[in-house]
Parts: structure tokens; C-alpha cells; sequence
């Protein structure tokens, strides 16, 4: 079985100092009586340690909770950014679509126009042939 742990500045504490001893037959440790003035000061130092540690742990923790609100902040930064940049993208997306359907109507009213002065051509070709051919004719 292993001694007993060495405190923080290497000193046995006065409880395992005085509980530490040899194994019974049952693998239990056996008590050895010590001063309640031992035993007090033990308690004291423990509650002392007990209340360092637990002023550490709520200054992480109040770190922890800072930089939790830090994160926060800076994701809805960002959110935000997106949200912007997206309503920019869609802003020129939306006028590109409308600038398209623009030319698409200028394009269509461009074909009409040509097929139907193709076809006026084409008309009035037929009625000079079909005049040239009646004038033969005659």
C-alpha cells in the first residue's frame, strides 16, 4: 500500500499522518487516535483550500461566461453581415433577371418587326412576279 500523499508544500497532513498506518486482515486502514487540535486545524486548512478553489472555479467560470457573450456577439455580427451581403445579392441578382426580360421584349418585338417586313417583302415579291408574269403573258 502506498503512503500517504504529500500536501502542497510536501508535508504529510496531520489527518493521513495520523490515520496512516498498517492494513488489517480486511484491507481496511487502521485509525490512529489523534488531538482534535490536529484535526481542527486539518478541517481549517481544508475549508481554506475548499474556499480558494471554489473562488477559482467561479472566476473561470465568470471568464468562461464573458467570453460565452464575446461568442454571442460576434455571431450575430456576422449573422448580420450575411443577412446584408444576401439582400445585395439578391438586389443585383433581381435587376440582372429584369434587365434580361427587358432585352428578351426588345429581342422579340426585333423578330416580329423582321418577319413582318419578310413578309411584306415576300408578299409584295409574289404580287411583282405574279404582275411580271400576267404582263408577259399580255
Amino acid at each position: 500500500m502506498a503512503g500517504p500523499e504529500l500536501g502542497p508544500v510536501g508535508e504529510v497532513s496531520a489527518i493521513e499522518a495520523h490515520t496512516s498506518g498498517p492494513s488489517s486482515s480486511f484491507g481496511e486502514q487502521m485509525f490512529v487516535p489523534c488531538s482534535q487540535e490536529l484535526l481542527v486545524d486539518e478541517v481549517t486548512s481544508l475549508r481554506r483550500k475548499l474556499e480558494k478553489e471554489r473562488q477559482e472555479f467561479s472566476e473561470r467560470e465568470d471568464e468562461l461566461i464573458d467570453h460565452c457573450h464575446k461568442l454571442e456577439a460576434a455571431i450575430e455580427t456576422i449573422v448580420g453581415q450575411l443577412q446584408e451581403s444576401h439582400a445585395a445579392v439578391a438586389a443585383v441578382k433581381n435587376a440582372e433577371v429584369e434587365r434580361l426580360r427587358e432585352e428578351n421584349d426588345l429581342l422579340n418585338a426585333l423578330v416580329k418587326q423582321l418577319t413582318t417586313e419578310r413578309l411584306d417583302s415576300v408578299s409584295e415579291a409574289s404580287r411583282l412576279v405574279k404582275q411580271l408574269s400576267i404582263e408577259r403573258l399580255d
